[in-house]
């Protein structure tokens, strides 16, 4: 009776499997990759061989063969917020579409795990990478230079930035923020509201920057006064918006409306705001911004200002395919989607606000 081989004794290979099946090294190929009929019996004799021998496809070789692995990478600051979500799932049904896979990674909005990352994946020569970066455009430009120029050995590695555009000459998809937070704060002035608080999104970021931008362009524009003394910076998350809001109720400072750098933190706000008394929106209008789903579970609902996550996804990749066909000679192309503003019952009483109970 054949030993079994174990898999920490021996790397298996192609030929242990034609051995333990009695058959050739090609019969083995062609029923493990599907590239020409092989009968019923035979492939049942070489299935059992691989499995009995633990047998692993070296995809890894196939693809330094082929050149291609069949396989893009997502690299994401947190798998656990829902604003990604529908961002992957546009990314999967267009990558399927066109034979690929997808591997997902988190950074936890740390630069160094995402070049630590890169360099895994640059290693092993991946088709392409549709990154969510950490870093700051201020500070990182020779990290974006090694990315627009990303290769190992003679391959190039396309890079598709998607959710902000951290430079140029950069291909990205992503949504005008600084315009989109400029229309979520001229809807509050034009509501009547004239003291309006902001909570930011990490400014190290180009999004939190754009999405400031936006806001401070609207109250200029308007004629009034951005007090820094109505500015609090928070993290993204619920908590560190209910915690900018306690700081400004227990500041002196008046205000009547509150835009927020995304929902998390306009939620968190929210709850503050109703913790202290609070009327919203009649004592203090509350403005998100993405659009992600728990604002329409809270009361009162939650005004926002809804970015096409899934078509993102769906960009992203098909950017993404653009490139690797078109090769790295066309400039960068940056695909900008619109936005549009939900009005809900945090800034207007009137307003039918609806649970969103799809997709989740």
């Amino acid at each position: 009776m054949k030993k079994c081989l174990h898999p920490l004794e021996h790397t298996v290979s192609i030929k242990d499997v034609a051995q333990r099946a009695g058959v050739s090294i090609s019969t083995v190929s062609h029923v493990l990759n599907d590239t020409k009929y092989v009968g019923s019996e035979l492939k049942m004799r070489v299935l059992q061989a691989a499995d009995e021998l633990h047998y692993q496809a070296n995809t890894l070789a196939r693809g330094l063969k082929s050149g291609r692995t069949n396989t893009f990478c997502v690299l994401v600051p947190s798998i656990v917020s829902v604003f990604f979500p529908k961002v992957l799932r546009g990314m999967q049904m267009a990558a399927a579409q066109s034979g690929y896979a997808l591997t997902i990674y988190e950074t936890g909005e740390s630069l160094e795990r995402e070049r630590e990352i890169i360099q895994q994946l640059r290693w092993q020569r991946v088709d392409g990478i549709l990154l969510s970066t950490s870093c700051n455009p201020e500070t990182d430009g020779a990290y974006l230079e090694e990315l627009r120029n990303l290769s190992i050995n003679d391959k190039r590695i396309p890079v598709v930035f998607f959710e902000v555009a951290p430079g140029e000459g950069l291909d990205c998809v992503t949504v005008d923020n600084s315009r989109a937070s400029a229309e979520a704060a001229a809807y509050l002035i034009n509501s009547g509201r004239r003291e309006i608080a902001y909570i930011s999104a990490p400014m190290r970021f180009a999004m939190g920057k754009n999405r400031y931008e936006g806001y401070l362009k609207a109250m200029q524009a308007a004629g009034l006064e951005a007090k820094p003394s109505r500015y609090w910076e928070g993290d993204y998350s619920p908590k560190s918006g209910y915690e900018c809001m306690r700081s400004l109720l227990e500041s002196s400072e008046s205000f009547d409306a509150v835009l927020c750098g995304n929902d998390q933190m306009a939620i968190g706000a929210l709850r503050a705001l109703l913790e202290a008394k609070k009327r919203v929106p009649e004592d203090v209008a509350v403005m998100g911004f993405d659009n992600n789903f728990p604002g329409t579970l809270v009361s009162p609902a939650l005004s926002t200002v809804s970015v096409p996550k899934q078509s993102m996804g769906k960009a992203a990749v098909e950017l993404l395919l653009w490139r690797m066909q078109s090769g790295f000679e066309p400039p960068a192309r940056v695909v900008a989607l619109d936005t549009k503003l939900v009005i809900r019952t945090s800034t207007d009483a009137n307003q039918k606000s609806e649970w969103d109970l799809n997709d989740w």
